[in-house]
């Protein structure tokens, strides 16, 4: 009735400078949460794009999964070989042409 203390009615419940300065703290704590969420969210998203695959020793492109075998890059066509990729004129591999090879075929120029 008389607008004194706690609560004005039933319905409405004052807050107190205490509990007003605990919603503020909270408010700015969940704002900088998202913000922190949104940046690890964009980092994690440009690491993914290149943290997944790893170097064609061909064409040079992220282009090969990590902890694949013998997987085909899909912009020059080389396929992934332990052996071939360090032995750059060798033919004993999956594929028919050496690194060299395949790099003047893609690139104009071999290594």
């Amino acid at each position: 009735m008389g607008g004194r203390g706690k609560s004005l009615s039933s319905n409405y419940k004052q807050i107190d400078i205490k509990n007003y300065k605990y919603r503020l703290e909270i408010e700015d704590i969940m704002h900088n949460a998202d913000i922190a969420r949104e940046d690890l969210n964009a980092i994690n998203r440009d690491l993914s794009e290149t943290s997944l695959f790893r170097k064609c020793y061909c064409c040079n492109e992220y282009t090969i999964p990590i902890n694949s075998f013998h997987k085909k890059c899909n912009i020059c066509g080389w396929i992934d070989d332990d052996y071939q990729n360090i032995n750059f004129n060798s033919h004993d591999g999956p594929n028919e042409l050496s690194l060299n090879e395949s790099k003047i075929k893609f690139w104009g120029r071999g290594n």
